[in-house]
């Protein structure tokens, strides 16, 4: 569903894999505009992993702010100069820049 979401807005979505790896990687017009991580939830047990994966996503791409849509948690993390938004999925599919 957030593929489709995101599909609708652009043509170009990419996966991002090298040591971690980050779900979609958004170009509008050929520049990179978003970093997204998908999971259904962040816990003891994935929250790293999703973590690391959009964080280096973003230092790869010189970006300072990513998401990570989950099925219905809110936050915002600070990690290494980074800002990563928590949005649940509705949220996020209302968004119209999401």
């Amino acid at each position: 569903m957030i593929y489709l979401h995101l599909r609708r807005k652009s043509e170009e979505i990419y996966y991002f894999a090298e040591k971690g790896e980050c779900d979609f990687i958004v170009f509008q017009k050929g520049q990179i505009n978003h970093c997204v991580q998908v999971c259904y939830d962040l816990n003891n047990d994935n929250l790293q992993r999703e973590i690391n994966g959009l964080i280096e996503a973003l230092d790869f791409f010189n970006l300072s702010e990513g998401t990570i849509v989950t099925f219905n948690q809110k936050d915002k993390i600070e990690q290494n100069g980074k800002t990563l938004n928590v949005v649940p999925s509705w949220e996020f599919l209302k968004n119209k820049n999401g």
